[in-house]
């Protein structure tokens, strides 16, 4: 054997330890980063649950919305913040794949839902500009709100306009212009409001949108309640009471 064809040898036996490393490497990594997922989710308390074809019948908006039903995967239940909640991954084939062209593909995104106590008017929240991927048909139409930031951060629809600035108050709006909510979307419908991401993303992610979700609930107040203002002095119960008579 000539030296060249030694050093040959040697430089693709580096070659190849180098490529196993990286293998094992990318392995390990892999295994660490679902161990962690893995214990937040035990620590956050959401389990695994059979899964449920009937959600995807419960909502009839986005992401839902589109040519192919789709399926439901890796269902989970839980609560965030005191509130019942459902998290999982929402696959569907492309608006190409099921007009037969190009490789068939699938598109996924994970769907976070929070029950909300009693029914809530059907309103979707979204970034101005944004448009759902595949979409049919948008249940309501668009609903303009006389607040200036509000109105060219987010797109509201609705099928009634005056539910939806029912339960669009001051207070809630405020909420979605806080720098934690830039890009996300929101729809409320039924007993329940959801959000949705595009594609798969880690636990964290799906904890802190279900956070963002329940801080938007906490400042929904009972739709038929009015606003309780702080009532001006020399008003309220105390006011209404007459005087003590005075002593004789």
């Amino acid at each position: 054997m000539t030296r060249e064809s030694a050093v040959g040898l040697v430089v693709l036996g580096v070659l190849l330890a180098l490529v196993v490393a990286v293998a094992v490497l990318g392995v390990v990594a892999r295994r660490a980063r679902q161990e962690t997922q893995d214990a937040l989710l035990r620590d956050l308390g959401w389990e695994p649950a059979p899964p449920d074809e009937s959600l995807l019948d419960r909502w009839e908006g986005a992401p839902f919305d589109v040519q192919d039903r789709g399926r439901v995967e890796d269902l989970r239940r839980g609560a965030v913040a005191g509130r019942p909640l459902v998290t999982f991954r929402y696959a569907w084939r492309s608006a190409a794949t099921m007009a037969g062209r190009g490789r068939p593909t699938m598109v996924e995104c994970q769907v976070v839902a929070l029950d909300v106590p009693g029914e809530v008017p059907t309103v979707e929240v979204v970034p101005v500009g944004y448009r759902q991927p595949s979409v049919q048909r948008v249940v309501g139409r668009e609903v303009v709100f006389d607040d200036p930031a509000f109105a060219s951060t987010w797109t509201v629809r609705a099928p009634d306009e005056l539910a939806a600035h029912a339960l669009l108050t001051a207070p809630v709006r405020s909420v979605l212009l806080e720098p934690a909510y830039a890009g996300a979307r929101l729809r409320f419908e039924g007993s329940a409001v959801l959000s949705w991401t595009d594609g798969p993303v880690p636990v964290e992610d799906v904890r802190d949108l279900a956070l963002l979700l329940a801080g938007v609930l906490d400042q929904v107040r009972p739709l038929g309640r009015p606003e309780i203002s702080e009532a001006p002095e020399g008003t309220g119960s105390e006011a209404a009471r007459p005087a003590d008579a005075p002593d004789r």
